[in-house]
């Protein structure tokens, strides 16, 4: 269903697949072949920097899916996707102003 699903978001799109380290990767490309013809598989890789080029993640029950949205992809995922931009953590470009002014506070405190 997972396959079928990412097939008919991809509208004829490439489709990659990032397996899951535990994933029995014979299987799993076997299976995904035989649904999503042409999709590039992989075993190894940094799933990050993949979502970073990509143009849609659709994911499972993964972690990666904040990633995504952290990105400012169109994700998918079988989290609760309002759930998940509600426990997003703010992404308005003053985060290295805000630590700063923690880090400043905190040493002040110590003096």
């Amino acid at each position: 269903a997972f396959i079928r699903r990412a097939v008919e978001i991809a509208g004829g799109r490439q489709l990659i697949f990032k397996l899951h380290p535990s994933e029995n990767v014979k299987r799993a490309t076997r299976e995904i072949h035989r649904h999503a013809p042409g999709a590039m598989v992989f075993a190894i890789g940094s799933a990050e920097e993949m979502i970073a080029n990509c143009d849609v993640l659709i994911t499972r029950f993964s972690s990666t899916a904040f990633v995504g949205l952290a990105l400012g992809k169109e994700t998918y995922s079988d989290f609760d996707m309002d759930e998940l931009r509600r426990l997003m953590p703010v992404q308005n470009g003053s985060a290295a102003f805000n630590i700063a002014n923690v880090c400043r506070r905190f040493l002040e405190e110590g003096q």
